[in-house]
């Protein structure tokens, strides 16, 4: 709470557009917690999830808790599958363990409802309205939208080592719950997969950019990796996705959003799914880099993922290093150049590989995209990170280190 109340800048207006971010959810648990005087996981239990029987469902605050019949979570790195770290911290943005039967308890009480009246329900699956009247796709903790034509109600989430869907079809009466302790799994997909089996009947036809043909394709060694490398979103300057190749897998990272790995898998030679949509694959040819077009789950074309040759030199690596610090944070980054590498060395962690894409822009897991500013003379005097829950947070140089 006390990281929130520094800040100094919002991403923009309030109500002008619509962001998720973890810091809004954190901080409902702690008005909870100071309106009824009770921890979040004593409130939800018995206000929630007692009333509703969902008896394998906790909030978990204490690292030592034990949780009956928990799952590890894995993940997949360069040297290959292996557990994943548990993350243990605030609650009401993450923290909660429950089962596939009692997301399922939880749903159904929009159609029964036990907990809440039927205002509140109705509120939560409302989408906001914004300044300029239109609405975003959320109402409150809800994601409001539709899949092939059929509307949704849902909620999707990862952390390290696990992913989890939950969805609801209002009008024909169905909810998937998916729970995956794997987060590279490409669960957006597999979700919708189930859904097709059961709402065939009342589906608009898949389009011809979603269709993913059948069967799939494995690619070879080459192929896999002519398709690696940095790529921007042309629609968005914050935008970086890492494309790599793992144990013969493709495997993106979306440093603007979640931090997590994601399977992408090859349906032709050069078109590949992903949770949230297809990617193609363009060769590079005279005058244009590898790219990658961008389409949704309905195949709309929604960006371009553009690939750079840009290799910074040793000189413009050492003039980025030194000491910054950032007021909104309260916290002193340490920037190093290490041989052809350019680090970030935050306090208390691992240092941070800032992968170059253009003069002065780099990208970096848990820093996204990472840009330095130049004074009149040139002279490095501050760099910004930028990712899609905060955005164009400040740390000004101390010094300069060779």
């Amino acid at each position: 709470m006390a990281m929130l109340a520094r800040q100094l800048r919002v991403n923009f207006a309030p109500g002008a557009q619509y962001q998720y971010n973890n810091g809004a959810y954190s901080l409902l648990g702690t008005i909870v917690k100071r309106v009824s005087g009770r921890s979040l996981r004593a409130f939800a239990d018995a206000n929630i999830f007692k009333p509703l029987g969902m008896t394998s469902t906790y909030f978990r605050g204490d690292p030592a808790m034990i949780i009956p019949n928990r799952a590890s979570g894995y993940t997949r790195d360069a040297d290959g599958l292996h557990q994943a770290s548990e993350a243990v911290g605030p609650l009401g943005n993450a923290g909660l363990y429950t089962t596939a039967r009692d997301l399922l308890l939880w749903e159904r009480n929009f159609v029964d409802a036990r907990v809440g009246t039927p205002q509140l329900l109705a509120a939560m699956q409302t989408p906001t309205k914004l300044v300029d009247g239109r609405t975003s796709a959320y109402g409150f903790g809800l994601a409001i939208g539709q899949y092939r034509g059929v509307r949704t109600i849902e909620h999707a989430g990862s952390d390290r080592g696990v992913a989890a869907n939950l969805v609801r079809y209002p009008d024909q009466g169905l909810a998937i719950a998916l729970l995956c302790n794997l987060d590279t799994i490409e669960w957006i997909g597999l979700t919708h997969r189930i859904a097709d089996i059961y709402l065939a009947d009342v589906q608009a036809p898949p389009s011809p950019g979603a269709e993913p043909p059948v069967p799939r394709v494995t690619l070879s060694a080459d192929e896999l990796a002519s398709r690696a490398g940095l790529y921007h979103l042309s629609s968005n300057d914050d935008v970086f996705v890492q494309i790599s190749v793992r144990e013969r897998k493709l495997i993106g990272h979306n440093f603007y959003n979640d931090d997590t790995d994601f399977e992408l898998t090859p349906v032709t030679a050069n078109r590949v799914l992903f949770r949230s949509g297809v990617l193609e694959f363009v060769p590079p040819a005279t005058g244009r880099p590898r790219q990658w077009q961008v389409f949704d789950n309905d195949g709309r074309k929604v960006g371009v993922l553009q690939s750079s040759a840009f290799v910074p030199s040793t000189i413009d690596l050492r003039s980025l290093a030194g000491d910054y610090r950032s007021q909104d944070i309260d916290v002193t980054y340490t920037v190093a150049a290490r041989d052809s590498d350019l680090v970030i060395q935050p306090p208390g962690r691992a240092d941070i590989l800032l992968h170059p894409f253009a003069k002065d822009t780099f990208a970096g897991p848990s820093v996204g995209a990472v840009k330095f500013l130049r004074d009149a003379l040139g002279a490095v005097t501050s760099f910004t990170v930028n990712r899609d829950a905060v955005r164009g947070v400040r740390f000004d140089r101390l010094n300069r280190t060779g």
